[in-house]
């Protein structure tokens, strides 16, 4: 059986789309110029058991919190994890307006 390969474009493409997170299977070959990629675009790689899906349509808090590893709560680092990706594509962004509205978020997801 051939194993599935995650490359720089494989990121680049799912950046395109929106996606915050790309699931990729535990016996995948990502190479280091896709997970160098997927730092810089604020894309979090996510092993997923077999049958799942390739990649995750998300929004910002569906990114964070409905990956298969995470619960949807309001944990702090969540709140972070988020703040620092708005801010790094909107380096204009007010930490404190995308803290609040990432914790609403997150805790109506959860709730």
């Amino acid at each position: 059986m051939t194993r599935p390969v995650f490359s720089a474009e494989d990121v680049r493409a799912a950046a395109r789309r929106g996606e915050l997170t790309l699931a990729v299977p535990p016996d995948a070959i990502v190479t280091p110029l896709a997970r160098d990629e997927a730092g810089r675009r604020g894309i979090e790689l996510v092993e997923v058991k077999p049958g799942a899906a390739a990649s995750t349509r998300s929004t910002a808090a569906a990114g964070l919190a409905g990956s298969p590893t995470r619960s949807a709560t309001c944990d702090p680092d969540d709140v972070e994890r988020i703040v620092a990706r708005v801010r790094a594509r909107m380096p204009g962004a007010d930490a404190s307006q995308v803290r609040d509205i990432a914790r609403r978020l997150l805790e109506r997801l959860g709730g």
